[in-house]
This record gives C-alpha cells, sequence and structure tokens, in this order.
C-alpha cells in the first residue's frame, strides 16, 4: 500500500485513500501475502447484506500450503485464536487485523476513517475500536476463507512484531482506558486447542514463537517512547 504513493507514510494514510475515493458500500481488505477463496467476496457480503448492525467481519484464516515450521506456528496461531472466539459479535476491537476482513463503508466514514498519525501498525485496531464506540460491531469469523504467506524466518517474524509494538505506543496512548494484559499463558491453551485440531506435537513450540513475538513487540513499544511516538502525534 505504501508504494500507492510513493512514500512510506504507514498504512493509515494508504487505508484512507481507498476510504476517501469508495463508492461502494464495502471494503475488502486484501494484503499483498493473502489468497481469498474463490467465494469469499461473496460470503463475506451476503453477510454484511444480513446483518446491518455489523461494521467488521473478518474471515477464516487457514494455512498457506508449503511453508516451514515458522510460518505454520504463525499461522496456527491465529487458526486457533478463530476456533476460540468462533462465530461472535462484539462492541469490542478483537480482530487485530484488517487483512482478510470486510469493511461497511458506512461505518469507517461515520467514526472518521482510519487514523493518518499511524505511523506503524495497528491503525485497523484503532479504527475497530471507534466503530465500536459507536456501535457498530464486529464479527470474529465468517466462513469465508483465506489463506496468508506468514513469516518464514526468525528476522521476519521479528521486524513484524516490533512494527506492531510500535504502533502499540500510539493506539495506548490514544486509548487510555484500554489495558494491556499479556496472553503468554493464554498461548498453553492455544497449543493444546491447536493439538486438538491437527494432532501435531510441534504446536507445543506455540509458546516459545509467542514469547519471542512479545520480546519484539515489546522492544519496538520502548523505541517508540523514547522517540515520542504517540504523545507528539496526539498534540496534533
Amino acid at each position: 500500500m505504501a508504494r500507492f504513493f510513493g512514500e512510506n507514510k504507514g498504512l493509515g494514510v494508504a487505508r484512507q485513500i481507498i476510504v476517501d475515493n469508495s463508492d461502494g458500500d464495502y471494503i475488502i481488505w486484501v494484503d499483498g501475502d493473502m489468497v481469498l477463496s474463490r467465494d469469499f467476496v461473496k460470503i463475506q457480503v451476503e453477510f454484511m447484506e444480513q446483518h446491518p448492525k455489523m461494521g467488521i467481519a473478518g474471515g477464516k484464516f487457514q494455512i498457506y500450503p508449503k511453508k516451514n515450521l515458522i510460518a505454520a506456528l504463525d499461522s496456527i496461531e491465529w487458526m486457533v485464536t478463530d476456533q476460540l472466539h468462533g462465530k461472535k459479535a462484539s462492541l469490542k476491537p478483537t480482530l487485530h487485523r484488517a487483512g482478510g476482513c470486510i469493511y461497511r463503508v458506512k461505518a469507517i466514514r461515520q467514526v472518521g476513517g482510519f487514523d493518518c498519525h499511524i505511523n506503524g501498525a495497528l491503525e485497523d485496531l484503532d479504527a475497530e475500536y471507534r466503530m465500536g464506540k459507536n456501535g457498530w460491531l464486529t464479527y470474529f469469523t465468517t466462513d469465508a476463507v483465506f489463506y496468508d504467506r506468514r513469516k518464514e524466518t526468525w528476522r521476519g517474524i521479528w521486524k513484524e512484531n516490533f512494527w506492531y509494538g510500535y504502533g502499540g505506543h500510539f493506539f495506548l496512548h490514544k486509548h487510555r482506558e484500554r489495558k494491556s494484559a499479556s496472553a503468554f499463558l493464554a498461548c498453553f491453551k492455544r497449543s493444546s486447542v491447536a493439538y486438538k485440531m491437527m494432532h501435531k506435537k510441534f504446536v507445543f513450540l506455540l509458546p516459545i514463537q509467542h514469547a519471542f513475538k512479545k520480546a519484539a513487540w515489546f522492544l519496538g513499544f520502548t523505541k517508540a517512547h523514547f522517540d515520542g511516538y504517540g504523545h507528539q502525534s496526539l498534540q496534533r
């Protein structure tokens, strides 16, 4: 998306260009590392048509074929999250992603669109949070399947989660009522659920990978703090 304007201004700016220029009722966000099933768009649109109070609906995450162990573990963590949350609607932000989701244009415009001050990730979580505060529901998982090519190296995993942490600093300063809690213990539960789903012992490596990702997130958050990111942006 950043290539769309030839300058890395953040995903919030890129997504807002789409919102500003949309002449339809819905936007489906497709990241460059995603592959949609044939009936993905049809299922998502029909779901939104049947649920007029729904602002966002997430698709169903699946493992992209022929990926290595690192990518498989990352995909499984998302799949298990889908399994645990299931087919539920909420006013609280739960998706933590825009890729694979359908947005109601009326809803995202009603809350002022994406925050273009976010120079990093979590512009989607911020938008989801504001939509919920305005009465729009988020549905965690429909039956629309998509496949995501996850990072295949520890370096790639680190860079991605460092970026998430950097954006997380802005989000938590903006929404001070939100409390950040460690999900490390919950990851052991995800391992158990994953084993029941797949019957593969390697899923018990999930807590190790999760700890690695959280370390990267924390360092990204810390860097944003020392950069003054979040404080300065909110004063604009």
